[in-house]
């Protein structure tokens, strides 16, 4: 039994991100995607990682750096 649970963890911790990349694309309207006038993409992710601290942010913190290393720094 823990061998089915630390499967599905590393599954769920490197399958999941990896197709949902593949498989939800956002629609871009636009030709060139900048010219939308919804609200800047940039300033929301700033806004967002602002708010990461303590415990989440050391996760998601330790998270990135695992993918990165796993992935080989492509930016996937």
């Amino acid at each position: 039994m823990t061998v089915s649970l630390l499967t599905s963890l590393f599954l769920a911790l490197t399958w999941t991100p990896t197709l949902s990349q593949y498989l939800v694309r956002r629609k871009d309207t636009s030709p060139t995607g900048s010219t939308s006038k919804g609200p800047d993409m940039a300033a929301l992710l700033a806004a967002e990682e602002a708010h990461l601290s303590g415990f989440f942010g050391r996760i998601v913190n330790f998270y990135s750096r695992a993918m990165q290393a796993v992935c080989g720094g492509r930016g996937y």
